[in-house]
């Protein structure tokens, strides 16, 4: 899961990194301002943590930060299997935030260049916006 914002309280000169991005350990993240997003469809999910905690964070000189979690999420979806083997299924995967509304906080896919694509768009794909 990874998400970026802008934080203009995390601008730094970029001299000192020599215009490189400055690499936290993760345990930095409790200093930060974070999102609460979950999955309201969750019947589980959970951090990886495997030899050390995967999580990284990385912010810019212009006060970019991206952040990157391992997570694994099990989640329920129901499903029609009346026309097994030739069904199709339509699982959805819903991001939310628990306490912000969009006054404070926007979910929006960012679909890189062809060489890295992030999220393939999908036709008709939504972002719900409470």
């Amino acid at each position: 899961l990874r998400q970026y914002w802008t934080d203009p309280r995390l601008e730094f000169d970029q001299n000192i990194t020599k215009g490189e991005d400055l690499t936290l350990a993760a345990l930095f993240l409790k200093d930060l301002w974070q999102s609460d997003i979950y999955f309201p469809e969750s019947l589980s999910s959970n951090k990886h943590v495997v030899m050390t905690q995967n999580e990284l964070v990385r912010i810019s000189p212009n006060g970019k930060v991206l952040t990157s979690t391992r997570v694994t999420v099990i989640a329920k979806c129901a499903m029609s299997l009346s026309y097994f083997p030739m069904d199709r299924q339509n699982c959805t995967l819903t991001l939310e935030s628990f306490g912000y509304t969009t006054k404070d906080l926007l979910l929006m896919w960012k679909v890189l260049n062809n060489f890295g694509i992030a999220v393939v768009p999908v036709p008709n794909l939504k972002l719900s916006q409470f």
